[in-house]
């Protein structure tokens, strides 16, 4: 269990940590002294001994100041940072990137990711909806030629229209239009995760054609579902780690940028915090070996109040956390908004559950 910290312990922690951050050298008592609190450089850095034996600073070299450890770093997260609100200047600069709300999904993606990396000076990560949590808007069965039709799936983020699926010859267009209002009556409102069981009970009732075509619907969700689940996170400013000198080693930048571009390494680890509304993962808490050097802070966006997705951003354990929690939570308001708004335009844009234009194509 943690030692408890008394106040003047805590007061010299957050200033060393503060100052550590903005300049990236060991911080000494003098410093803290002049610079944050009104008190003898012999208080401070008794203070600051004490706090060295309880693992919360580290002295790199004899004689030189100290630094924050990782357990200092989590106890400023969870207990002593100040979240302020971002001024105008970057508010604007962060709205100039997402200012048009008309382009598709990877696009606003793509925008998002690049402007919380110029406003925090890290990379960053946007992980798109989990499919499997998308809800059904509308779905229909739209007749092509004899014995083809077009799976049409309308869901909370966009329309899927990639599928065709074979029905008898013998099927007529009321044929299509008796399956398709029993795929709303079934589907429609629930996610795509649930298609499954949802269907089961269709399948069961049904006569051999029709559960041919609603076998083959579920096969073409399915596909749907797999194509959507392999797509990679899209990441932002790779080369701003370059700017920090954590990252002048150049194994170790090397050994970041692999871990980059690679999808298992990050899937798992952002996953974890989909849903999640706040989370810092420090250090050696991070899984893998590569990202044991940096910090993973993540909020979640959602789709019609639902949680979705994460955005996020990764960089050095000497991060401003604080800066970085004040973009988050403004872009998560932003990118709340925008995925609401194609939620609703995608409502808008095809006929409502009961409705189907015969012949489209």
């Amino acid at each position: 269990m943690d030692t408890v910290l008394n106040e003047r312990k805590l007061k010299i922690l957050r200033a060393v940590v503060d100052d550590y951050i903005t300049t990236g050298i060991p911080v000494g008592s003098r410093t803290i002294s002049r610079k944050y609190l009104d008190w003898s450089s012999a208080t401070i850095r008794n203070e600051m001994m004490d706090l060295e034996e309880l693992g919360y600073l580290a002295q790199p070299h004899t004689s030189a100041g100290r630094i924050p450890s990782e357990r200092a770093y989590r106890l400023y997260v969870e207990q002593l940072m100040n979240v302020s609100e971002l001024n105008s200047e970057e508010i604007e600069a962060l709205q100039s990137h997402v200012h048009s709300r008309s382009r598709d999904l990877k696009q606003l993606l793509r925008e998002a990711a690049q402007a919380i990396s110029d406003a925090t000076t890290y990379t960053a990560f946007v992980l798109p909806p989990n499919p499997r949590d998308i809800r059904i808007n509308n779905i229909q069965l739209v007749p092509v030629t004899q014995g083809l039709a077009l799976l049409v799936l309308v869901t909370d983020v966009g329309i899927f229209k990639d599928t065709f699926i074979r029905t008898s010859p013998t099927f007529t267009q009321e044929d299509l239009y008796k399956i398709t209002t029993m795929l709303q009556q079934s589907l429609v409102g629930h996610t795509l995760n649930e298609v499954s069981s949802r269907l089961e009970g269709q399948m069961r009732d049904s006569v051999q054609g029709q559960r041919d075509v609603l076998d083959a619907v579920l096969e073409g969700i399915n596909e749907q579902l797999g194509a959507q689940e392999s797509k990679e996170i899209v990441v932002g400013g790779h080369a701003n780690i370059l700017k920090h000198p954590e990252y002048a080693d150049v194994e170790k930048a090397r050994n970041f940028f692999a871990a980059m571009e690679s999808r298992e390494t990050l899937l798992p680890m952002l996953e974890r915090s989909r849903g999640m509304e706040f989370t810092v993962t420090i250090g050696n808490e991070n899984s893998h070996e590569a990202m044991r050097d940096c910090s993973v802070v993540t909020v979640s966006y959602s789709i019609d109040g639902a949680p979705a997705g994460s955005i996020g951003v990764i960089g050095p354990t000497r991060m401003n956390y604080s800066h970085v929690a004040s973009v988050l939570n403004y872009m998560q308001g932003i990118m709340s908004e925008m995925m609401d708004e194609r939620s609703e335009s995608v409502r808008k844009e095809l006929p409502q559950p009961g409705e189907i234009n015969d012949g489209q194509q």
